[in-house]
């Protein structure tokens, strides 16, 4: 059955007595199987901590079970969307920091407990078929942009900003990039020819320096990230009960959406000043480079080795 799973549509902020009614048509979304959709019931009120934790652990164990004994998702697997359902009770924004970099993002309308709590039915299931209307046009327009930003990840991966690391890059600017593409996705259908002008675009704010010959992103502290080209080794693997958290493992296989190669890493070099020797790696541990080294790897999940 995973073998033939091409996106995961995961839902996030849902109030349960919402996807009580909507489950059947939400079912339908899945069409011959070609999607899984999932979700967490929220419960109102509850404890909106707890709640986050749960979806984004909910959505770690059905991306495992994509993954084959080697680590590989199956070959037709586009990627994943996070439909988020923001409310009085749960901050849009703040529940999509759990997601924004790895997944493809986009919000319906914000809810109000009261327009669905303690409401006549007729009321109820007007509210409930907009909520399905809603969460249905965001998926199949997420579903279209995926295969643009497939396009640039996985054909374009030692060129393109987009794999930059969230922290050791610069959390501004990779918000600003990232957020430049949900918005692009927000506002309609992505083609191809318009995220690569908009990526031309958020790239202008990025400065660039050439080293032998190619072009690589240097940040603020004037740290070249100089891409891979073929030599790509030491991914982080999805083990259960590892040192690594969800979200190493989530962005060290997802960025936008889309399944990157998780071997890819970039080889910085500093070109003003001396390499530190002390930095904070993916979940923020520590890690300290061994005396005399020149470069630093660092993977678009911010993993230092």
């Amino acid at each position: 059955m995973s073998d033939s799973i091409q996106l995961v549509v995961n839902i996030v902020g849902l109030p349960k007595v919402i996807s009580d009614e909507i489950a059947g048509k939400l079912k339908k979304i899945e069409g011959v199987g070609a999607r899984k959709v999932i979700y967490e019931p929220l419960l109102v009120p509850g404890n909106i901590e707890s709640y986050k934790k749960k979806a984004l652990e909910h959505l770690y164990r059905h991306i495992l079970r994509l993954l084959d004994d080697q680590g590989h998702f199956p070959p037709n697997f586009l990627g994943v969307v996070t439909v988020v359902v923001g409310s009085d009770v749960l901050d849009a924004s703040d529940i999509a920091k759990d997601y924004y970099v790895e997944t493809l993002c986009d919000f319906t309308r914000e809810l109000e407990s009261k327009s669905y709590l303690r409401v006549p039915g007729n009321t109820k299931n007007r509210l409930c078929n907009e909520i399905f209307s809603d969460i249905l046009t965001k998926v199949e327009n997420s579903e279209a942009a995926l295969k643009s930003i497939r396009e640039e990840i996985v054909n374009n991966d030692n060129r393109t900003p987009l794999l930059l690391p969230v922290e050791n890059f610069g959390e501004k600017k990779i918000a600003s990039i990232v957020g430049g593409v949900q918005k692009l996705v927000s506002d309609g259908e992505l083609s191809v020819q318009r995220l690569k002008a908009g990526i031309k675009s958020l790239r202008s704010s990025l400065s660039v320096k050439k080293i032998n010959g190619k072009e690589h992103f240097v940040n603020d502290k004037k740290l070249a990230f100089v891409s891979p080209g073929s030599d790509r080794h030491g991914a982080i693997r999805a083990v259960q009960g590892a040192s690594h958290d969800i979200k190493c493992f989530l962005r060290g296989r997802f960025r936008l959406g889309v399944p990157y190669d998780p071997r890819f890493h970039y080889d910085c070099k500093m070109l003003v000043g001396a390499l530190q020797k002390d930095w904070s790696s993916c979940h923020g541990q520590r890690h300290k480079l061994a005396s005399g080294r020149s470069h630093v790897n660092i993977a678009p999940n911010d993993y230092i080795r």
